[in-house]
């Protein structure tokens, strides 16, 4: 996460350039370095080791450790490969698009974010069809123009279990005064018992803030939930018919009522239940 002061311009705290992995694909020249801020910190992991491997059994682990081995995986900025690279932080973030919100009161900014790495794969022009057929689990896409086609799936194991462990979804604040991490906390929960989920899970989505609440849905389960700005402390969730892959809207009513509004649309892939509600609640008087 980079800070810029908003009148000046210039950075709030100072940024190094520093040496990243070389591509080893032919033809391509990555830059020899790229900016690191040197406050904040990470909101999340930079590289995988094979200490940070997890599986809910030891099957999965296995499994995780076998692929972890074949690919490369040089940390942030690792390029692309034939052999297939382990990208960290995955395609969805760290940071990811749902963006973040500043609460002027606590003068925190509070930022969903996700851990799931991500393996991405270069194929020959010529083996696309070919590798598209024998792999429909990844996602793969043509690249007009260039000499490699492209996939990317989840770093899981065979079962769609994670191979790094949670939380693989929260919040996080941070101070753009000192630029340390004030707080961080899983944001959802995932497993394929609704009565024993795992905390964290990855999200797409935004924050919104209203009386010292941040407002988010975002979570693969079906919940939206208000955490205190000050602390991350999670105060009231309510179910949606579907998960929210959207931003909360906040308003207020003609009859001065503050509400809050989000879409439940719910994350396609891995048979998750989608839907088209917009779903209203009003918060309580003051």
């Amino acid at each position: 996460m980079f800070l810029f002061d908003r009148l000046t311009g210039k950075p709030l705290f100072p940024i190094e350039e520093r040496p990243v992995p070389k591509s080893g694909t032919p033809g391509e020249e990555a830059s020899p370095t790229q900016p690191f801020p040197t406050l904040p910190p990470a909101l999340v992991p930079q590289q995988i080791t094979e200490k940070d491997l997890w599986g809910p059994t030891p099957k999965d682990l296995e499994a995780c450790r076998e692929v972890f081995k074949s690919l490369r995986n040089e940390g942030i900025f690792t390029p692309p490969s034939v052999q297939g690279s382990l990208i960290v932080p995955g395609n969805i973030g760290g940071l990811q698009w749902g963006g973040v919100v500043f609460d002027p009161a606590t003068r925190l900014l509070i930022a969903p974010v996700n851990r799931t790495p991500a393996v991405i794969r270069l194929i020959p022009a010529a083996d696309f069809r070919a590798a598209r057929k024998a792999h429909p689990e990844r996602e793969t896409s043509e690249q007009k123009g260039a000499p490699y086609a492209m996939s990317r799936e989840w770093f899981e194991s065979g079962t769609n279990t994670p191979c790094t462990a949670p939380p693989w979804g929260e919040l996080v604040a941070v101070s753009p005064d000192t630029g340390k991490i004030e707080w961080r906390v899983p944001l959802g929960g995932l497993g394929p018992d609704p009565r024993h989920t795992i905390a964290g899970s990855p999200n797409l989505g935004g924050p919104a803030i209203t009386s010292g609440l941040v407002f988010i849905g975002a979570s693969l389960d079906h919940y939206i939930r208000a955490f205190e700005t000050a602390h991350g402390r999670e105060v009231w969730k309510a179910e949606l018919p579907a998960s929210a892959q959207a931003t909360p809207l906040i308003f207020t009513s003609p009859g001065g009522r503050q509400m809050v509004a989000i879409a439940a649309g719910g994350h396609d892939g891995g048979g998750r239940k989608l839907d088209s509600k917009l779903v209203v609640f009003a918060l309580p008087d003051k």
